[in-house]
């Protein structure tokens, strides 16, 4: 998942992070996301169609970083996004964002996002 000032997008398979995420690291992308799209811009109110155990999550840290940090916020707030099952688990994993972008997706940016997932997945668990 990936929160923007412009929406919160939730990545499938098709997608390069999707790719990474569902193919290399082998974790089953929740029923809800359609198989024949990279990413889907949801509303909060949509998230509970979803429902995922884990979340990993990105924050916009681009030029309106501040916007979307505060959008992450007012969702974070939400009884909406505290009522998800990996809120409620304490299974969000807040990772990286420019950093998957500053390679361009490169055998290195792969590495280096695959790593940081695990990384964050035996911190957390």
């Amino acid at each position: 998942m990936r929160v923007t000032p412009k929406g919160t997008y939730i990545f499938g398979e098709l997608s390069s992070r999707g790719r990474i995420i569902h193919q290399e690291l082998g974790l089953k992308p929740v029923d809800a996301i359609p198989k024949d799209e990279g990413s889907v811009n949801v509303s909060l109110e949509m998230l509970p169609e979803y429902n995922p155990d884990h979340i990993i999550l990105q924050v916009d840290s681009g030029e309106n970083a501040e916007q979307a940090r505060t959008a992450y916020e007012d969702m974070s707030d939400s009884s909406v996004w505290n009522n998800l099952n990996a809120v409620k688990n304490g299974h969000v994993y807040l990772v990286g964002d420019n950093e998957w972008f500053n390679f361009g997706f490169s055998p290195v940016a792969n590495a280096y996002a695959i790593d940081e997932i695990v990384n964050v997945f035996e911190k957390n668990n």
